[in-house]
């Protein structure tokens, strides 16, 4: 498996948007979620075949504004290459950029009902943090 660290350009954002879409027909992705800006960077894992590269997983990542560190916005491994530390890896790297670029902290939230994202964090020592709810409210403030 190559893992490369690229930037959501216009090369290499349409890959980040179809697994982001992936992601969201899985229901793991919230279907509701913001799409990516493009200046997001991401760690791309892909296998070589005799005619190129199959893509099977991908992790973006940006520093948010007021948030002291480096964020995990998306993390999806296709599914035919599920179970083989994909995203164990993916996740070690974008930490190792934040290590490396001096951030305080590391983070990344998932919906409730993605447990293999839950597990994840689990096994990886993380811990957990605040749930978050809203609702849409029509004509607030008039």
């Amino acid at each position: 498996m190559q893992y490369d660290r690229l930037p959501c350009d216009d090369r290499w954002k349409s890959i980040a948007d179809a697994m982001m879409r992936a992601g969201q027909v899985e229901g793991m992705i919230p279907a509701d979620r913001e799409p990516l800006t493009g200046g997001e960077e991401m760690f791309l894992a892909r296998q070589a075949t005799h005619d190129g590269f199959l893509n099977a997983g991908i992790a973006v990542f940006y520093p948010p504004e007021n948030y002291q560190g480096l964020w995990l916005d998306i993390l999806y491994v296709s599914p035919e290459f599920r179970r083989r530390g994909i995203a164990r890896t993916l996740v070690a790297l974008v930490r190792q950029e934040a290590v490396d670029g001096g951030h305080e902290q590391f983070g990344f939230g998932t919906i409730l009902h993605n447990k293999p994202m839950l597990s994840l964090a689990a096994s990886l020592g993380l811990s957990g943090g605040a749930v978050y709810f809203d609702q849409p409210l029509s004509g607030a403030g008039s």
